[in-house]
């Protein structure tokens, strides 16, 4: 896919198809593709964790009740091509972004769900690329959590807080963000955030000084 066809699928995924949709419509839309992918990937036994909005409201146990833009997915990085050849079968579209797993040990994806319009944002982790306080389960909780007729797995909710914490401070998502983090707060252990927050802001540095 080239990156026009990729900016194109992506535009048409920002929750306003054609014209002007309710937020009634959009969330039937990413209802249907969430669990749609989700039953997809429990099928073929890949190991996924949904992240983002969506998360938060899985994780709070509620419905979903706001536009959401697309879904969010991590996952191991040894899983991706599992991932990948179980959505392009059902008609998923698939690509790789610009990424630089050599400093960040991260790779970031997208795949784009056809019949409904939906964007899906795929970040993976290559977990040997990260110093050893961190663990996978910082990032992955294995906690399943049910949405509709299928179960979910998603990213902690400390790791999600930490990325909600993070995208909130960007001025067009402040709002949605912040309210995000009032429905996601009760269920984050603050010391296991503190920690991870600790250990990301340390990371950071690590790759920053190696970008000298």
């Amino acid at each position: 896919m080239t990156i026009e066809q990729e900016l194109s699928k992506e535009k048409c995924a920002e929750g306003k198809p054609e014209g002007k949709e309710e937020v009634g419509e959009n969330i039937e839309r990413v209802s249907k593709t969430l669990e749609k992918v989700g039953g997809i990937l429990n099928k073929n036994k890949v190991e996924y964790y949904i992240g983002g909005g969506t998360a938060v409201y899985l994780i709070a146990g509620k419905e979903l009740d706001r536009e959401h833009h697309d879904i969010d997915i991590f996952i191991p990085q040894k899983g991706i091509s599992k991932l990948k050849q179980a959505l392009e079968k059902n008609e998923f579209d698939f690509w790789s972004r610009k990424t630089h797993p050599e400093e960040t040990g991260r790779h970031l994806y997208g795949a784009y769900d056809p019949e409904n319009m939906v964007t899906i944002e795929i970040t993976s982790h290559e977990m040997n690329k990260f110093p050893p306080e961190i663990h996978q389960e910082d990032f992955f909780d294995k906690h399943k959590h049910r949405f509709k007729n299928i179960e979910l797995s998603t990213i902690t909710p400390e790791y999600l807080y930490w990325n909600k914490s993070r995208s909130s401070k960007e001025k067009h998502r402040e709002e949605k963000d912040k309210k995000d983090m009032e429905l996601l707060k009760p269920y984050v252990d603050q010391g296991k955030f503190q920690k991870l927050e600790n250990l990301l802001e340390e990371l950071k540095q690590r790759f920053s000084k190696k970008k000298r």
